[in-house]
């Protein structure tokens, strides 16, 4: 079965996390029970591309519930430089199976609004004023 393509969007230094809710056909849960859980996201679909941002992807307890969590933090997106890239999400079973679950296109959406130790941090001098007629 192919990969399920969904596409995301990151927000520049915002926290950043997906939740995914695995199901089977009958709609019961995904057991991840012995998976481990592995995403990144590259300029190009290439794998010998640059990584770009390595989000956690957290199996959750139960791992019966079938829910994985890709999440990155507010240092990391703050710090992202990119229009347009690619990620996918795979998963190995105990017994060494990959499988790849999902995969699509990020676009990272520039922040505009700094916090003043941040501005600081840039070396921002502060507000110069504006006047109206």
């Amino acid at each position: 079965m192919p990969a399920s393509r969904y596409d995301i969007e990151i927000e520049q230094g915002a926290t950043w996390s997906l939740i995914l809710s695995l199901k089977k056909p009958n709609t019961l849960p995904v057991d991840l029970t012995g998976y481990t859980a592995k995403c990144q996201i590259r300029k190009t679909q290439s794998d010998d591309s640059d990584i770009i941002a390595e989000p956690t992807a957290e199996i959750q307890s139960p791992p019966t519930s079938g829910i994985i969590i890709l999440t990155l933090s507010r240092e990391v997106t703050t710090d992202l430089d990119f229009n347009t890239a690619f990620y996918d999400l795979v998963v190995r079973s105990a017994d060494d199976k990959v499988s790849r679950l999902m995969r699509g296109t990020v676009t990272l959406s520039p922040r505009v609004t700094k916090w003043a130790d941040e501005m600081a941090e840039s070396g921002y001098s502060g507000y110069s004023g504006y006047s109206s007629p």
